[in-house]
């Protein structure tokens, strides 16, 4: 990866395609890693040791990890489960912004299009106990949720 301006995105491809699966582990390095020293993290995980323990990697304190955009507090949104029967989303949307439910190994569970307002719905009856995650893109503007839901 070389780009200075695009974003690395681990586990999806241009919010569209998502990673069927989980990741643990990652490691970002500046150079490219010989067998040997792949083989020494692989290693190294097995043994509970820090990937970086090996003498020729070195930790990089020049790299800034953002998992969510800062997002203005006037199109801050907020969102919840109720029960196992719906998800509201409250807060300003205009119209045509997507909502998008998935649950934790990526898989879509419902898409909707909310209409502009302060409340929309989405109707889940009957899903699963567990832990969702919900992606509302107002035209760019994403906002991301981890949505517990019980029955």
């Amino acid at each position: 990866f070389s780009s200075t301006t695009s974003k690395l995105e681990i586990g999806s491809l241009t919010n569209q395609y998502y990673l069927e699966g989980g990741l643990d582990e990652v490691a970002i390095h500046n150079v490219e890693l010989s067998p040997a020293e792949i083989l020494q993290h692989y290693t190294n995980g097995l043994q509970g040791v820090d990937y970086f323990a090996s003498p020729t990697l070195a930790k990089s304190a020049n790299i800034t990890i953002s998992l969510l955009e800062t997002v203005d507090e006037s199109t801050k949104l907020i969102a919840y489960a109720v029960r196992n029967t719906e998800i509201r989303i409250k807060g300003s949307v205009n119209s045509g912004t997507v909502a998008t439910l998935y649950d934790m190994v990526g898989r879509v569970i419902q898409t909707k299009i909310l209409e502009e307002g302060s409340i929309n719905r989405l109707l889940t009856p009957g899903i699963k106990s567990a832990i969702y995650v919900l992606s509302v893109n107002d035209h760019g503007k994403i906002q991301t949720f981890k949505i517990p839901v019980r029955e």
